[in-house]
């Protein structure tokens, strides 16, 4: 990392902190591609480190394990983690319980001003195998989103076996099939809402104010 592409890394923060819900497949591509650089090839934890900044950046972002207890799944058909703004609306994660089965309450105070409940603070390692979406018995975490949507919908490489590939488009067509009729892909708003929680975060906005 130099302090070229570290000024690189803060456009392409930039980028991803104007993304206002466009979900056009060009845009989306760019979007994917601009993650997989920042998040799974490092990029963004490269530059903050060149920036003389301690430890490692962290993320604001829908915590799916506070909504969804793991001792509990048998009573949730699916959820999605979301947190995006769109169109002028913030939306918040998508679950769906079975009728008259457990449903939590999230409870406690938000993490963050102006936050919400169900949110948490990740350190960005953590913030990538946190989970995005949880759908008859599979987990997808922000990673496995990323990986999807980058080679199973762009055809963009990603280190991964063909099973894990299939896999990942398995469980993405079984969380479509829940949420709506397949006119768009619903990991298309979970893309958003990462790009969003990344590129707004205070420690993005901070790595743009060091590159100037």
């Amino acid at each position: 990392m130099d302090s070229t592409k570290a000024r690189n890394v803060a456009q392409d923060l930039r980028f991803l902190a104007s993304w206002g819900g466009l979900m056009e497949e060009d845009y989306v591509r760019r979007g994917i591609s601009t993650l997989r650089l920042l998040l799974i090839e490092g990029a963004f934890r490269e530059a903050w480190r060149f920036y003389g900044n301690a430890v490692e950046p962290c993320v604001y972002a829908t915590d799916v394990e506070k909504i969804i207890s793991r001792n509990h799944l048998n009573a949730v058909h699916f959820c999605i983690a979301l947190g995006l703004e769109f169109n002028g609306t913030h939306v918040n994660s998508i679950t769906a319980f079975k009728p008259e089965a457990y449903h939590p309450n999230v409870k406690g105070k938000p993490v963050r001003r102006n936050g919400h409940p169900d949110e948490n603070k990740f350190p960005i390692s953590r913030y990538l195998e946190s989970a995005s979406a949880y759908v008859e018995g599979r987990w997808m975490s922000r990673r496995e989103v990323i990986q999807h949507i980058a080679y199973n919908r762009f055809g963009i490489h990603i280190k991964a076996t063909k099973a894990k590939h299939d896999e990942l488009a398995e469980t993405a067509a079984l969380l479509n099939a829940k949420i709506q009729d397949g006119s768009t892909d619903i990991l298309f708003s979970e893309v958003i809402a990462i790009a969003q929680a990344v590129g707004r975060s205070p420690d993005a906005q901070a790595l743009m104010r060091q590159a100037g």
